[in-house]
């Protein structure tokens, strides 16, 4: 493109008044500014309201989640007390009572709380308060506590309160710090007991069956299972406000450590609202609070193994699952919007300025087109634009420098005047359905100049749209690609041939075989592999030179293109030997071909500077079989056949 015409390119592009185009720009961008104000308003109070509600539903959800994760264990509990009840062991010791029923309900204990891993303790406490039997576990490891460290428990509320059951009907503890000696254990261990009355055959109460749940991994649970997020406080509480479970864990157990801690102490206008409630949700202040209540003695109830018991007794307190959420988070969302706002009214405001130019240039874009054509007609590719019909209305100049034709003679003809003549008729076909649905096309065509000379051209044919999307014409680039395919095809006969015979190498060879047996599997049809080799061909070498060796090679491989069918594969495997694929053909049938080959050379006479030159071969023959993992295996069995020629006196055909 000359200067003058890029001058005149940034002239066309500039040359807009400007007082016009900010009048313009103003009067478009203020209806607009309204617009997007208000739509962000309402978008905000939308927003603000979508988001309160889903925040209110999911902290829903987790709270559901979590309480079935904190009561889940509880149908274990009760599962592992009516198991241990019931076990042959403790029945015989309390029936009987005996030195040999106590050693063995001590080792079912143990092995039971090995087996759990998640009892503290698990107790036999006599009707007088007494431990006979106690299982520790301390890290993992359960041992039988000696008779002489075994404690008195009547004084304990638990045993008191399961005394007075009935029996068969469990005993559930609240969720607190266990106590040995008087004191709190440290570091501190949250257990939960479950208890259950015992009686002798008689009737008579013979004492209570106790599990120390470890509750720590209950609560761990709960933690973890709840997003960690900085606006957001997941807490369980007793029913008197005391936190059981708090992310800080210095707050939690005020009820029996004697701090101030508490939710009750902390959110007393919460804990009013909480307190009575079985479940609910609430925004107070700055904060949304919801709650559920879980009562884990009814759950204990709907568990298998104590179902229809409404005698169940506890002495324990209910479970408050709260979730306490700052609702600066829930404006968050809207606070993030701020800088999208701002980014659309920048865009707005320079979509606005560039739509005022357009509009006040668009009258100039015609004189674009000239430097468009420009442009095309200095393309180093052909360029043609033509008709729905493929008749053409314009060409470059490289367009008619390939073809040979002038600009005026070529406008109004079809591009089937560039047509060769030897191309399948399908790939046109496919040309003008793929452009007619409205895509592209690539490939080669071989085309046909003006003066009748030929060549390959690469080409692209796309459709052109108007205004309504119709295609109203096809524009095609093309380019000479006659001498890239001549090379290509030498490179490609180079690697499939051997140079001396012609023949296949082995490498095509292995190329056409696998076609060949993909064939011959799906058409169920017979494939018999023939390997060939000169007798003796050493001391032809030896005896005449290189030279004729070379000879015989190239001899017998004209024999044996001259007696084997188009479809078959004939191939030079290496050195003296050559391979024939027989598709289609049994092996008793090859086999009488090989034998035919065999007896054709035996008789063929080459000469030599006056020399008659004779030689024989010695053929391997075998049939490709299901079994054969690959084409290799079928020849490694034709080479065995033909190695048994060769040691049986060679000039002979053998099969495998």
């Amino acid at each position: 493109m000359s200067d003058s015409s890029i001058t005149h390119l940034k002239q066309l592009l500039t040359k807009v008044p400007r007082n016009t185009l900010i009048l313009r720009f103003l009067f478009y961008l203020f209806p607009l500014l309204i617009f997007l104000c208000l739509g962000y308003y309402v978008f905000l109070q939308l927003n603000h309201e979508q988001d309160t509600s889903l925040l209110m539903r999911e902290e829903t959800e987790r709270l559901n989640l979590a309480e079935k994760l904190v009561v889940r264990d509880l149908d274990i509990l009760a599962s592992d007390l009516s198991l241990l009840s019931s076990s042959e062991e403790l029945v015989a010791f309390v029936s009987q009572g005996g030195y040999g029923n106590l050693q063995r309900l001590k080792k079912r204990f143990l092995f039971f709380s090995r087996d759990r891993k998640i009892y503290d303790k698990i107790r036999f406490i006599d009707r007088n308060g007494m431990e006979i039997v106690r299982i520790n576990m301390d890290g993992n490891i359960s041992t039988i506590i000696p008779k002489k460290d075994l404690q008195n428990k009547a004084d304990r509320y638990y045993f008191k309160q399961t005394m007075q059951m009935i029996s068969g009907k469990p005993y559930l503890s609240p969720l607190d710090l266990n106590v040995e000696g008087g004191e709190i254990q440290r570091p501190l261990k949250p257990v939960i007991r479950i208890a259950q009355k015992l009686v002798n055959s008689q009737g008579i109460p013979s004492g209570i069956l106790i599990l120390n749940y470890l509750a720590a991994p209950m609560l761990d649970r709960f933690q973890s299972v709840l997003p960690q997020n900085p606006n957001a406080v997941y807490s369980i509480v007793n029913n008197k406000g005391w936190w059981l479970c708090n992310p800080e864990k210095f707050r939690e157990w005020g009820g029996q450590l004697g701090h101030k801690f508490g939710f009750q102490n902390q959110n007393p206008e919460a804990w009013r609202q909480i307190k009575t409630g079985d479940s609910g949700q609430f925004i107070l202040e700055d904060e949304m609070f919801t709650y559920t209540r879980v009562r884990p003695y009814l759950k204990l109830i709907t568990a298998d193994a104590y179902s229809g018991n409404d005698n169940l007794y506890s002495g324990g307190d209910d479970w408050i699952i709260i979730s306490q959420v700052s609702i600066h988070s829930i404006d968050y969302s809207s606070q993030a919007l701020l800088p999208f706002f701002i980014l659309v009214f920048f865009m707005v405001c320079v979509a606005t300025w560039r739509f005022a130019q357009v509009q006040i240039i668009r009258d100039q874009w015609d004189g674009l087109a000239h430097l468009l054509v420009l442009a095309i007609d200095q393309s180093p590719a052909g360029i043609v634009l033509t008709d729905r019909n493929g008749n053409i209305e314009y060409v470059n100049e490289c367009f008619c420098t390939l073809n040979g034709y002038s600009l005026e003679s070529v406008i109004g003809d079809n591009l089937n005047v560039l047509k060769a003549g030897d191309m399948d008729p399908e790939v046109y076909e496919i040309l003008w359905r793929t452009i007619s649905s409205g895509c592209s096309w690539r490939g080669e065509f071989h085309n046909k100049r003006k003066d009748g000379s030929f060549y390959w051209a690469k080409a692209e044919i796309s459709p052109v749209l108007d205004r309504q999307g119709k295609i109203s014409h096809y524009i095609g680039i093309q380019e000479d690609i006659t001498q890239q395919r001549l090379l290509s095809s030498e490179l490609k006969a180079m690697a499939s041939t051997d140079p001396l015979t012609g023949l296949y190498n082995r490498r095509h060879l292995y190329v056409q075989a696998k076609k060949e047996i993909a064939r011959c599997q799906r058409y169920h049809t017979g494939l018999t592999v023939m390997l060939l080799d000169i007798d003796h061909f050493k001391v032809i070498n030896d005896t005449w030179g290189h030279a004729l060796g070379d000879y015989v090679l190239t001899e017998l491989s004209t024999l044996l293109q001259a007696n084997v069918r188009e479809n078959d594969v004939l191939a030079r495997y290496g050195g003296e030997e050559f391979i024939v694929l027989y598709p289609g053909i049994e092996e008793a049938d090859a086999c009488l071909l090989a034998e035919r080959f065999r007896a054709n050379i035996e008789n063929l006479s080459l000469q030599h500077k006056n020399e008659t030159i004779k030689f024989t071969v010695s053929i391997g023959c075998t049939q490709y079989k299901e079994d054969d993992i690959e084409i290799e295996t079928t020849i490694a069995r034709a080479d065995r056949a033909l190695y048994r020629a060769k040691e049986s006196g060679r000039n002979k055909v053998e099969t495998s």
